[in-house]
C-alpha cells in the first residue's frame, strides 16, 4: 500500500521516481514536487506515472504498465498442543492444552500467469509443515519456548518469523499471524 502525504498541483500527468522513502514528481513543464510516502513493504517501487483524479492518485508502474496493487491472501489451519504459561499467576500456569486455530495472512504485489499471488496449496503446505513441529507436543519443551513462555503472543511471533523465512520472496510477504487459543481469545503478530 502506498500512502502519499501532501498533494501536487493540478497537473494531469506527472512522472515520478522513488527517492529515499519519497516520490520526486516531475511535471511536463519541468517542476519538481516532492511527496513523502510510506510503502507498506518498504521496497522500492521504481519509476512510473501518476495520474491525478478527483480525490485519488492512480499509480502505474513503468515496468508492467499496470496499477500497483497489493493483494492480501489468508488461510486458516489448526494444531493441538499443551503448554503452561511461565510467570503467570493463575490456572494457566498449570499444564493445559488448546486446539489452536492459526490464521496466516500474506501480501503479494504481482500475480502469476494463472492469476495467483501464491497458490493456497503452497501456503497451506508450508504452514502445516511448520505446525507439525508443534502439533501434539508440550510446547514448553520445544527449543523456541524453553526460554520464552509459549503464550499465544509468542506463538504468533514464532510462526511469523519462521513462515517469513519460508515464504518471503520479494513478491510474497507474510503480513500477520493470528493464533486463536479459544473461540474468544486470539493474538496477532505483525511487523
Amino acid at each position: 500500500m502506498l500512502i502519499a502525504v501532501g498533494w501536487a498541483f493540478e497537473k494531469p500527468h506527472l512522472t515520478f521516481e522513488y527517492v529515499n522513502h519519497g516520490l520526486r514528481l516531475l511535471s511536463d513543464s519541468g517542476w519538481i514536487i516532492h511527496i513523502y510516502t510510506y510503502l507498506a513493504n518498504r521496497e522500492t517501487i521504481g519509476k512510473g506515472v501518476l495520474h491525478f483524479g478527483k480525490g485519488h492518485v492512480t499509480i502505474y508502474h513503468s515496468n508492467y504498465g499496470k496499477r500497483i496493487v497489493m493483494y492480501k491472501l489468508k488461510i486458516q489451519t489448526s494444531f493441538a498442543a499443551a503448554h503452561c504459561l511461565i510467570n503467570y499467576q493463575g490456572e494457566c500456569e498449570n499444564l493445559h492444552g488448546h486446539n489452536w486455530k492459526v490464521e496466516v495472512s500474506v501480501t503479494v504485489q504481482q500475480l502469476d500467469k494463472a492469476g495467483l499471488g501464491i497458490d493456497f496449496k503452497i501456503l497451506k503446505q508450508e504452514t502445516n509443515a511448520l505446525l507439525r513441529t508443534l502439533d501434539h507436543k508440550y510446547l514448553n519443551e520445544l527449543a523456541p519456548f524453553r526460554e520464552v513462555s509459549p503464550s499465544s503472543e509468542n506463538i504468533s511471533c514464532y510462526l511469523y518469523h519462521e513462515l517469513s523465512l519460508r515464504l518471503n520472496d520479494g513478491n510474497v510477504k507474510v503480513d500477520s499471524i493470528t493464533v486463536w487459543e479459544s473461540d474468544n481469545a486470539a493474538a496477532t503478530y505483525y511487523e
